[in-house]
């Protein structure tokens, strides 16, 4: 174990009691669309020409869709924190850029920061809290922030920047993964120097940020990409499965791969490492599709399920990975074109189109699929399956980008 230098540890852990973005007006907390219980299940959802983004709510009221829109601009990236929070990341051009938390249980949506560099790292519905990152890496430095829920306000934790994390620095970033707790940073870095490779070397590290004292928990982390990709190499999934262990998959030894179609499956080890005794221990091996990033891990706020790769939801009781949106599935048929999207047993959409995204609910009672017809139109369909309803809704069309759902309300 050992301790970075630089600046003094008061410098390191830069708990202040100002909140963030004081200068922030009554103006800045605006009223936006309230979801109220009898409303519920709500699908928030974007919509908009290319380069243009209108984010909406949507839901059935005596029988038919009604929506709302929440906010417009140029580009929005969103994130859902909780059942009703998300955080709003907004960009009208370079220097219009800002980010806000939005209540759809109260009807507020609140200021948070300047620019488009704050991510959410983690949320906690349970501490009705999220830590949020930002990470100005062209300046060497990232603010820890902690939202709370309960009066969007935001309190800078920590402050690390390149001088006090030094070569580890460049591995910090929205990857990262914070305890449950707020206080510890997994994070992976990479052995060797920075090239273009199809497999790669990591170690998984941990830094408590009251100490600054990192450590190893695993010397020999291997990550491959599959031959498609673009990336010059990849970064090996992990993820907190509670405040002190740590789970992470690994790629088995190089040998002969399983060609399927234009790429390749190859043997995943799964492990966890638990941080108290420095230990780690292999859960079990899967051969898996190779991704172009080296793949995710990351704990679903709503619901508490591990989702590897955002498809799949990875039950360490029984050691399985199953498919994440189930009752709900979308078949593709390659040799007949045809896709099939069902609800158990029962079709919702048979047809051509591609599926083009797809969001089933916390509870797995109502969800959201995106069709794009064959051809060289980008132009998409959204339409959502609510609980309380047999058949689906068209709820948006354009360009499947940046057309697309987002999060349900329940």
């Amino acid at each position: 174990m050992k301790r970075l230098s630089g600046y003094s540890k008061q410098i390191v852990v830069f708990a202040v009691a100002a909140v963030v973005g004081g200068r922030v007006t009554a103006a800045e907390r605006l009223r936006c669309p309230a979801v109220a219980e009898e409303r519920r299940p709500a699908l928030v959802f974007v919509e908009g020409p290319v380069n243009q983004s209108n984010l909406y709510v949507a839901w059935l009221e005596g029988g038919a869709l009604r929506r709302e829109k929440i906010i417009s601009a140029r580009y929005i990236e969103v994130t859902q924190l909780d059942n009703v929070l998300f955080l709003l990341s907004v960009a009208d051009g370079n220097t219009d850029r800002r980010v806000y938390a939005a209540d759809l249980g109260a009807g507020v949506l609140k200021f948070v920061a300047d620019g488009t560099r704050t991510h959410c790292i983690r949320s906690e519905p349970g501490r009705r809290a999220a830590l949020l990152m930002d990470a100005n890496l062209g300046a060497g430095l990232i603010r820890l922030l902690e939202l709370d829920f309960a009066g969007l306000n935001v309190t800078e934790r920590h402050r690390l920047s390149s001088d006090l994390l030094g070569d580890d620095f460049k591995f910090f970033g929205p990857k990262v993964r914070i305890s449950p707790d707020f206080t510890r940073i997994a994070y992976v870095h990479k052995r060797g120097p920075l090239k273009v490779e199809r497999r790669s070397g990591y170690e998984l590290r941990l830094l408590d940020l009251a100490t600054m004292e990192v450590q190893t928990l695993d010397p020999n982390v291997a990550v491959e990409i599959s031959m498609l990709s673009s990336f010059s190499c990849g970064r090996p999934p992990f993820e907190w499965i509670n405040e002190k262990e740590v789970i992470y998959c690994s790629a088995a030894p190089a040998g002969p791969a399983e060609v399927v179609g234009f790429d390749a499956n190859r043997v995943s080890i799964f492990k966890v490492a638990d941080t108290e005794s420095g230990q780690s221990k292999e859960l079990f091996r899967k051969s898996l599709r190779l991704t172009l990033d080296g793949g995710s891990l990351r704990i679903d706020p709503l619901t508490g399920r591990l989702i590897y790769n955002g498809r799949l939801v990875l039950d360490l009781q029984r050691v399985l990975l199953t498919p994440k949106n189930l009752p709900f599935a979308v078949v593709c048929d390659y040799p007949s074109r045809t896709t099939d999207i069902l609800c158990g047993q029962r079709v919702l959409y048979t047809g051509a189109a591609h599926c083009v995204g797809q969001l089933a609910s916390a509870s797995g009672r109502s969800f959201a699929y995106a069709l794009r017809e064959r051809g060289p139109s980008l132009h998409a369909t959204l339409y959502a399956k609510f609980a309380s309803r047999d058949e689906p809704l068209k709820v948006a069309e354009g360009p499947y980008l940046p057309t697309r759902a987002i999060g349900w309300i329940e």
